[in-house]
């Protein structure tokens, strides 16, 4: 379950309001980076500081469930990792990488707005 909060107005309120394009990168990120073969099952690994230099999405079908965004996205840019290790559970130094993700939106098994990381890679 990804998305922004809960509308809470009178107008609408329990509606769903989802990140914008945008602020989809980072939560798609951090699934990546956590299946990523270098740190599984090595090190916890937090996303911080995306900067996004290029993204484009282009729609993929009707609208899910007729709510939420159905779009697939491609993003480049810089991330900061900042890592701990499993073993020792000592803090590690950031590292700075350049990234390529691309990722789609789907519904998670409940029916909620969800991210799919379809192609990652980290340099």
């Amino acid at each position: 379950m990804k998305f922004k909060g809960i509308r809470r107005d009178g107008n609408h309120p329990g509606v769903i309001i989802e990140f914008t394009p945008e602020e989809k990168v980072a939560p798609a990120m951090q699934d990546a980076v956590i299946v990523y073969e270098k740190y599984k099952d090595k090190e916890h690994v937090w996303v911080r500081d995306v900067k996004i230099t290029s993204l484009s999405f282009t729609k993929k079908g009707n609208p899910l469930v007729d709510l939420y965004a159905h779009n697939v996205y491609t993003a480049e840019g810089t991330v900061s990792l900042h890592r701990r290790s499993l073993k020792s559970g000592s803090l590690l130094a950031p590292h700075n990488h350049t990234f390529n993700i691309m990722f789609e939106d789907c519904l998670d098994v409940i029916g909620q707005p969800d991210l799919r990381v379809l192609e990652f890679e980290l340099r």
